[in-house]
């Protein structure tokens, strides 16, 4: 959350590249090895490159935007939709056991 926050304040984001984070935050932040602090150096070097950093808060912002609660509902219950097909091959529920 700590990162779409300060994308929604348009502020560029530098983050640790640990598992999850790059497919959460795609091409909209800068990524480095926590285990190497010459990575962090490095990207904070990058964000000095003015077209970059206006780049991030761009598409930041953008991705912010798009986890509102409204877009979670609505993928939610497209993924529900998409699984009642599936659900009404199934047997009914104790229809085949016995207790």
């Amino acid at each position: 959350i700590p990162p779409l926050e300060a994308m929604a304040l348009k502020c560029p984001v530098i983050t640790s590249g640990i598992a999850g984070m790059k497919e959460q935050l795609g091409d909209c932040a800068l990524f480095f090895d926590p285990k190497d602090e010459n990575s962090l150096i490095e990207q904070l070097e990058n964000l000095k490159d003015e077209n970059l950093r206006d780049e991030l808060i761009q598409k930041g912002e953008i991705l912010a935007k798009s986890c509102c609660v409204e877009n979670y509902i609505s993928k939610m219950m497209k993924i529900i939709d998409d699984f009642v097909p599936i659900r009404e091959c199934w047997s009914p529920v104790g229809k085949y056991t016995s207790l």
